[in-house]
């Protein structure tokens, strides 16, 4: 019962700093930069942040994290423009001041796991992007 009280407490903790987070990037519509997915679904610099900060909490906590998300680095990556990544950066910065670009991009892709585990955690990091836009 203790350990659910903590993973409890934990997954509080890291939806507070992740809302802070999209909030702050919200309260800037105009600078909000966002691509579209294959299912051309937005995916915003929320969303990504969202992930990370969440992300790399839960993995700080727990370690060697089993997390289904739904964002992926990986167009991020492939990305020749870095002003979306810069962003993303920035926002996650505003919890964990001293992230670099890389270490966004591997807390993003924690979420990552395959689902095959007993257990895992899943994130959707902002449900309703196109409502949040």
């Amino acid at each position: 019962m203790q350990n659910r009280s903590l993973e409890l407490d934990c997954a509080l903790r890291a939806v507070s700093e992740a809302c802070a987070v999209t909030r702050h990037v919200q309260s800037d519509l105009d600078q909000i930069r966002q691509l579209t997915k294959d299912d051309r679904s937005p995916v915003t610099v929320a969303d990504f942040a969202a992930q990370a900060i969440v992300a790399s909490r839960l993995n700080d906590e727990f370690g060697d994290l089993s997390l289904v998300g739904e964002e992926s680095a990986a167009d991020l990556r492939r990305l020749t423009s870095t002003s979306l990544l810069r962003a993303i950066t920035e926002a996650v910065r505003q919890i964990r001041p001293y992230i670099s670009d890389e270490e966004v991009l591997d807390a993003i892709d924690l979420g990552n796991h395959d689902a095959t585990d007993a257990t895992y955690w899943t994130l959707d990091p902002v449900d309703g992007t196109k409502g949040f836009l």
